[in-house]
């Protein structure tokens, strides 16, 4: 997708005003999560999986217990308190200190498929 003159292999999407009240743990989790999504070889893919499940594996609890440890190994390395700031505010602290909060909605890509796109 070219999104203001520049490609974008991924875009995260996070719900609000859901993901800005969670806690600062969650919201961390759920950031690690997204980002797990990502494939390795960094191609625009998703990570995938054998079987059904591709996207989350036959086991989504897995998946999220692979993106907790991630984010506990994260947090192990003790972060500058600046790289995550913005995850510590909620909505109503975000409102009262702001008055407003804005976001972009991007449209999902479609998928073309490689005959289609030839």
């Amino acid at each position: 997708m070219i999104l203001g003159g520049h490609e974008r292999l991924y875009i995260l999407t996070f719900c609000l005003p859901r993901f800005l009240d969670l806690t600062y743990r969650e919201k961390l989790e759920t950031v690690f999560h997204e980002l797990y999504h990502v494939g390795p070889g960094f191609d625009g893919d998703y990570r995938r999986f054998a079987g059904r499940y591709h996207v989350h594996s036959a086991r989504a609890s897995k998946f999220d217990d692979v993106a907790e440890r991630l984010c506990d190994e994260y947090l192990s390395t003790t972060p500058a308190p600046e790289a995550c700031k913005f995850l510590r505010h909620r909505t109503d602290t975000l409102l009262a200190h702001h008055g407003a909060i804005t976001g972009l909605k991007i449209p999902v890509p479609k998928l073309v498929s490689i005959e289609d796109a030839a």
